[in-house]
């Protein structure tokens, strides 16, 4: 009866279910394999035997392959379906694709030591630690900014006048799909796109008593802090850093007065400066870099490039450095005071395993997780290097006379991440002094761990050699690189 049954039914499958990508025909294969599998244990007559266990392998090489393509059919549906994920911006979609494809799920959370008992302490103390770790890092040294430049005697031409509906329309339209919301986690951009007129009308009403000059929500002031793993021991607090989620009814509103100063601004910010604008990218300066290097190598002109590196630069702005310089472009003082209002008093919070802590004050930097920041902070970028880079630069064309003088580039700038370049290491040393000075007045360190430079053609720089063999900062000398 075993035989019998075996041989008619087949045996049950067991162990893992065959992937849901495993076609019907497919299957089919696999069954008659594994039927005449049996009938092979079966089979009396040798010669018979022989032949089955001919077609068998003949069976088991087809059923490989065709598990093969149905794997490769399923993959390349996936990598399609990711990367039209990735198009539409919903980031979220595709590392859930991803970790299906890579069969990795979330590690386990890590147990976070407190810094004052090695073994942890209890889920108190432990958030007030991450509360007071937070507050250190997102709140650059305090500074006082005496030499606030004075505002421009003619304002651009911005509208300073109230938010109308089309502009809350399209601010909407631009906002991203799946996102994390901060404390009013009720008002989300699907929400706000598809609730229909009465919600946009509200957001209307919200987003204009606050350009007049009310009090923002407490929501679009305070920012819920995440904390997330970089690299190294994930036990200790050191080797995180944080995420702010923040309102996106502030979002909407700073998209609104982004709208209106960009347009503008593109207009007189340096050409140097490739960070967050549109059509701009690194790949236009790795390329611009490229070819400055070949160009001296060919010629064999002296060229020293500095890699600058600032400590926590969006963390450190001076915040009324900030407005000044906001003014100092000619950006209108309604406009600026609208935008300042969201940064008096802004707050954070830490959430970590479910639990908030106590909110704590950011007075430095600009917001984050805000589309309105990135395009603030190349603006106090612009500001520090259009004081900085005057006589200085490397020169590429030679002075012919004083009617055709030497062509000269000075920097290459993607936000904070800057190079300067020169001829020589003491111009180089006195350029880079120049840049902290100035970045320091607006609350910019330059971190001479982490700053850089590169020599092309040592041979041909007049002042290469022992004791001035690199750049040097306050007396401490830059790591050489050579890519």
């Amino acid at each position: 009866m075993r035989e019998t049954g075996e041989c008619i039914l087949g045996l049950k499958r067991r162990g893992p279910k065959l992937p849901n990508w495993v076609s019907e025909t497919t299957i089919e294969l696999l069954e008659r394999r594994d039927k005449l599998l049996l009938q092979i244990r079966a089979a009396t007559n040798p010669e018979a035997k022989t032949k089955m266990e001919l077609e068998w392998k003949r069976l088991r090489i087809e059923v490989d392959v065709a598990f093969a393509m149905n794997e490769q059919h399923f993959l390349d549906g996936q990598l399609k379906n990711i990367q039209d994920a990735a198009d539409i911006g919903n980031s979220a979609l595709a590392w859930k694709l991803i970790r299906q494809i890579s069969g990795k799920g979330q590690k386990p959370p890590v147990r976070v030591r407190s810094s004052r008992n090695s073994g942890g302490g209890t889920r108190k103390q432990l958030l007030g630690e991450w509360r007071h770790y937070f507050q250190m890092l997102l709140n650059g040294k305090p500074t006082t900014a005496f030499n606030l430049p004075s505002p421009a005697e003619q304002n651009l031409d911005i509208d300073d006048g109230e938010i109308t509906l089309a502009e809350i329309k399209l601010a909407i339209s631009a906002l991203n799909n799946n996102k994390a919301p901060g404390f009013d986690d009720a008002i989300v951009a699907e929400l706000l796109k598809n609730a229909g007129p009465t919600m946009t009308s509200k957001m209307h009403d919200i987003c204009n008593r606050v350009f007049r000059g009310e009090k923002p929500p407490w929501q679009w002031t305070t920012s819920k802090v995440v904390p997330i793993p970089k690299k190294g021991d994930l036990s200790l607090m050191t080797n995180y850093r944080g995420i702010s989620l923040t309102s996106v009814g502030a979002k909407l509103y700073n998209r609104i007065m982004l709208n209106r100063i960009r347009p503008s601004i593109e207009k007189i910010l340096r050409p140097n400066q490739a960070g967050f604008r549109p059509g701009r990218g690194t790949t236009e300066l790795i390329a611009a870099i490229r070819r400055i290097i070949e160009g001296a190598s060919t010629k064999q002109l002296p060229l020293i490039i500095t890699f600058v590196d600032f400590r926590k630069a969006f963390d450190s702005v001076s915040r009324p450095m900030l407005f000044a310089i906001m003014r100092h472009y000619g950006i209108p003082e309604r406009v600026v005071e609208a935008i300042a209002r969201l940064y008096y008093g802004s707050k954070a919070k830490v959430f970590v395993n479910g639990d908030l802590s106590e909110e704590f004050e950011v007075s430095t930097g600009v917001m984050q997780g805000d589309v309105l920041a990135p395009y603030l902070f190349i603006l106090v970028v612009d500001y520090v290097m259009s004081r900085s880079v005057e006589n200085f630069g490397f020169e590429y064309t030679k002075r012919l006379s004083p009617r055709f003088p030497g062509k000269r580039i000075a920097d290459l700038d993607y936000a904070d991440d800057i190079a300067l370049l020169e001829s020589t290491i003491e111009r180089a040393s006195e350029f880079l002094r120049r840049v902290s000075e100035e970045a320091l007045n607006v609350g910019l360190e330059i971190n001479t761990d982490k700053t850089e430079c590169m020599i092309i053609n040592p041979k041909q720089v007049k002042d290469f050699g022992p004791g001035s063999d690199t750049v040097t900062l306050g007396g401490k000398a830059l790591k050489v690189v050579d890519e």
